[in-house]
């Protein structure tokens, strides 16, 4: 199967010829894209630029316009992808596999870097990794950073080459995870070769597979399966859907992660309490679903209260904390930390 390269479509691969009317409708999307990327550059809303672009020029000027500012945008992102190589010592492989996100990385990787040294902790490390969605406070996760970045872990200075290590080793985990909840939605979605696949149609394999179970993250999901086919030509291969899979998965984390970050902060927890009940509820949340059982809970607090409790309350405040529901969210869990934790000693790491 290929994808499309209007983004409406994932293709096979011989893509049947279109009336010349229907092909310039389909040159719309990727000229709205190219509009986004020159309002950002200029400073311009991206409905003002449009508006005066549509009342100066045809369509076809628009285009090449826009095409001319892409390119230079293009070249400032380019040259400071090389930039960033060259200051932080990158190795081609770590640079060509996560050129994609090598900005973005730089940019939260420098943010929690306090001191301007060039290196974080392995504490610092673990907040920059939660924050672009990963979950290094889960116990698989922290079992294969133990046993596969061991000498990261005693240095405690993670360069931004190490940390990119560091995110290679968290995905090579995930996608074996992955692996056979994918794999049979796909090769079901991959004998029907020869048919012309909608976004929607691609969605529905990820969702057979576990992900994007409600509404919201499938409606962010579809933006993310259309910008990632109007980038491949080619067949979609196993690898690339759990590549699609992963960037969904991390950013729906990332979002949820910023979300509850800003909640808990507006209910006037520090920052270090707020990255201690992420660690204590990441650790406890086996299932990856972002939500706590009552034996799940109570098993976090038999781990990390110090000082003794009574089950039969804490029960009855999960209860009355889940509303009904089998699970509570990380807001909840804090709340329960707070109120049994109040004057007493515990250990949140």
């Amino acid at each position: 199967m290929c994808f499309g390269t209007t983004g409406s479509s994932f293709r096979a691969a011989s893509p049947r010829s279109q009336p010349q009317d229907m092909q310039r409708v389909g040159s719309l999307a990727p000229t709205s894209r190219r509009a986004a990327g020159a309002a950002a550059a200029t400073g311009v809303p991206l409905e003002e630029l449009t508006a005066r672009l549509k009342a100066a020029f045809e369509f076809d000027d628009v285009h090449q316009m826009l095409l001319h500012i892409e390119e230079h945008t293009d070249r400032g992102r380019r040259s400071l992808e090389r930039q960033i190589r060259e200051s932080t010592g990158l190795g081609e492989d770590l640079y060509e596999k996560y050129r994609p996100d090598l900005i973005r990385l730089d940019a939260v990787f420098r943010a929690c870097d306090a001191d301007r040294c060039g290196y974080l902790s392995m504490e610092e490390a673990r907040i920059v990794l939660k924050k672009i969605g990963m979950r290094p406070y889960h116990r698989d996760i922290r079992s294969v950073l133990k046993s596969d970045c061991a000498e990261l872990l005693a240095s405690d200075e993670i360069s931004f080459a190490s940390f990119l290590e560091l995110v290679d080793k968290i995905r090579v985990h995930e996608f074996k995870k992955r692996l056979r909840r994918l794999s049979r939605p796909f090769y079901d979605f991959d004998r029907h070769q020869n048919e012309d696949f909608e976004p929607r149609v691609l969605l529905d394999v990820i969702v057979q597979a576990g992900f994007c179970k409600n509404e919201l993250e499938q409606a962010a999901a579809l933006k993310d399966i259309d910008q990632f086919g109007t980038k491949k030509v080619g067949t979609i291969s196993f690898k690339e859907l759990h590549v699609l899979v992963q960037r969904i998965v991390e950013q729906h984390l990332a979002l949820e992660t910023a979300r509850m970050e800003k909640l808990l902060a507006t209910k006037g927890y520090e920052a270090g309490r707020i990255i201690d009940l992420q660690s204590m509820f990441d650790d406890a949340d086996v299932q990856d679903v972002q939500s706590l059982t009552f034996p799940q809970t109570l098993e976090a607090f038999e781990t990390h209260m110090i000082s003794p409790f009574s089950v039969e309350q804490l029960e009855m405040e999960f209860k009355s904390a889940a509303d009904g529901c089998e699970r509570i969210d990380l807001l909840c869990f804090a709340k329960l930390v707070t109120e049994f934790g109040e004057g007493k000693s515990w250990q949140p790491r």
